[in-house]
């Protein structure tokens, strides 16, 4: 079985979009086993996970380009010393 997540629990998620058929019924769900979405009852049990709207990424730079960023100062100042 190949899975499209990593790092996640159990068969199946709630996502935040209500079934627009019967909104006050059902809610939409993910199965990270295949990716694929359906619809089922809000009473039923599945694994949810906390998000936060907007652009929350752009604020935390990732490792990658912090240590590249890093280098390219120690670069400069080693370019600089043998100047001098």
């Amino acid at each position: 079985l190949v899975t499209q997540f990593t790092n996640v629990q159990g068969n199946s998620y709630w996502s935040s979009t209500e079934w627009e058929i019967a909104p006050t019924y059902g809610a939409y769900f993910l199965r990270p086993t295949n990716g694929s979405t359906y619809y089922e009852g809000k009473p039923t049990a599945f694994f949810a996970v906390a998000v936060r709207t907007g652009d929350v990424a752009a604020s935390v730079p990732e490792p990658g380009s912090m240590a590249l960023a890093g280098l390219a100062l120690i670069g400069l100042a080693c370019t600089r010393r043998r100047r001098r």
